[in-house]
């Protein structure tokens, strides 16, 4: 299982950290429609927001029996409110978070980084 911080200002992200890719168990499905309110057929797993609080419970209350064939979920908790993407190779993810980036900007000839 995974710890939920219990702070208002977190937001959870799931996310894959192996090679595979993204995908949720059959059990996981399941507790997700419960939580949701739907039948486990009308979950599409590749449409549900990673940042979806529902999807994140059933993250944290399964831990690693959430994470489908050939995948390692995890939760990365940013703060409420934080620009993010998900990069993904082969699979595995990251959560990057656009503070952390450097940017250049197109017409600036000094190389400058913002």
């Amino acid at each position: 299982m995974f710890e939920h911080p219990n702070d208002n200002d977190l937001v959870g992200i799931v996310y894959n950290a192996d090679w595979g890719g993204f995908s949720l168990s059959d059990a996981a499905v399941v507790l997700y429609a419960r939580f949701k309110g739907i039948y486990p057929d009308e979950v599409d797993t590749y449409d549900v927001p990673r940042d979806d609080p529902k999807l994140v419970n059933v993250v944290c209350e399964m831990g690693k029996e959430a994470s489908g064939s050939g995948s390692c979920l995890r939760i990365k908790w940013v703060p409420k409110g934080a620009l993010y993407r998900i990069d993904e190779y082969d699979g595995q993810e990251t959560v990057v978070l656009a503070e952390n980036q450097k940017w250049l900007r197109a017409g600036d000839a000094d190389g400058k980084y913002y």
